[in-house]
């Protein structure tokens, strides 16, 4: 294990420039890193929801809820989603 890595990832070091440093191919860094990135799922939620803005979002949120919907079978979508 290499710490300057696990420190890369954490730190938010595009995985191509990583892997190429610790001279793996992305596939590999990730499987053998994965463990090591503290709360990647969180950060990743955090950066995505500063970059929606309030309609952006709420437009997405009618969207999810529809698809959850559908595949849940609780309506059919014969228009498609919109």
């Amino acid at each position: 294990m290499d710490a300057g890595t696990s420190l890369g990832l954490n730190s938010g070091v595009d995985p191509t420039a990583g892997a190429r440093r610790a001279g793996h191919s992305v596939a590999v860094m990730l499987r053998a890193y994965a463990r090591h990135l503290h709360g990647a799922v969180e950060y990743a939620n955090e950066l995505i929801s500063k970059r929606l803005t309030g309609t952006t979002r709420r437009r997405l949120r009618r969207i999810l809820v529809r698809s959850w919907s559908v595949l849940a079978g609780q309506q059919r979508d014969p228009g498609g989603t919109r």
